[in-house]
């Protein structure tokens, strides 16, 4: 004999409770396949750069961050500055990085001019 289930339009017939949680599941694989979908559609690094995007560091974290890598010290910076007093400064961000201290350290820590010259 054929089961009748209760359903919120109706009686449903041939169909269990059990059948009735399966297209609830299905459905939320769909949302999901959909998303997967979008993210095969762009790729997943396109997908993840319009999504989640990485602005470019501050000029004096990645001035820091490259210092902390080469295990250079404040003294270091100032020989390449040229002034002990002036690398203090910057690093504090009391002093803007000028034109000249912008190539003197690109060419000395590699960090890409475009970064430098950033406003902060």
């Amino acid at each position: 004999m054929d089961k009748i289930c209760r359903h919120p339009c109706g009686i449903r017939q041939n169909q269990c409770i059990r059948d009735l949680k399966i297209d609830r599941y299905e459905h939320k694989t769909y949302k999901k396949t959909k998303l997967i979908t979008k993210r095969h559609l762009y790729g997943w690094k396109n997908y993840e750069k319009m999504v989640y995007p990485i602005e470019l560091p501050d000029p004096i974290e990645a001035i820091k961050y490259k210092m902390e890598q080469l295990g250079m010290k404040q003294k270091d910076l100032g020989k390449i500055i040229g002034l002990n007093s002036r690398a203090s400064e910057i690093l504090h961000r009391k002093r803007k990085l000028t034109l000249e201290m912008i190539l003197q350290i690109h060419n000395a820590l590699n960090i890409p001019t475009d970064l430098l010259v950033k406003e902060y």
